[in-house]
């Protein structure tokens, strides 16, 4: 039992670093934002962060992996409830407008990050999530 509430309160710890860098990236920019702005904003110690996420540049390739990763479930949610490929098509672009409505500062990040800190430090996983999704 204790076991679980500490991997439940590591998530929690987890997401409430990826929501403050996600809510600091939008106001002040991926280079303009330092660790300390996400980690006071996230009520974290620098040791939980660097612990995590190791740094910056990982704390955002974890972002656009998260991101990356609920957008396409439900794309793949989108797709699967289709029957037939009419309904498939304006399914998927429906998830994608709804997406980006209830999500905007996710979907700026994703589709407007084009910082090369980010791009090398998310090579790593996004190959893996890529083959998952396709």
């Amino acid at each position: 039992m204790a076991e679980q509430t500490r991997a439940a309160a590591t998530e929690l710890r987890k997401r409430a670093l990826l929501d403050a860098a996600l809510s600091c990236f939008s106001e002040n920019g991926y280079a303009a934002t330092t660790i300390d702005e996400v980690r006071l904003r996230a009520g974290a110690s620098i040791g939980s962060l660097y612990h995590h996420y190791g740094g910056k540049e990982q704390l955002a390739s974890a972002l656009y992996v998260d991101l990356l990763s609920r957008y396409e479930q439900g794309y793949v949610s989108a797709l699967e409830d289709a029957d037939d490929t009419e309904r498939g098509v304006r399914s998927v672009v429906e998830h994608h407008l709804s997406w980006a409505e209830a999500n905007p500062e996710g979907a700026r990040f994703l589709l407007g990050n084009n910082e090369l800190e980010i791009t090398l430090a998310r090579a790593g996983e996004l190959p893996s999530e890529n083959r998952r999704f396709y």
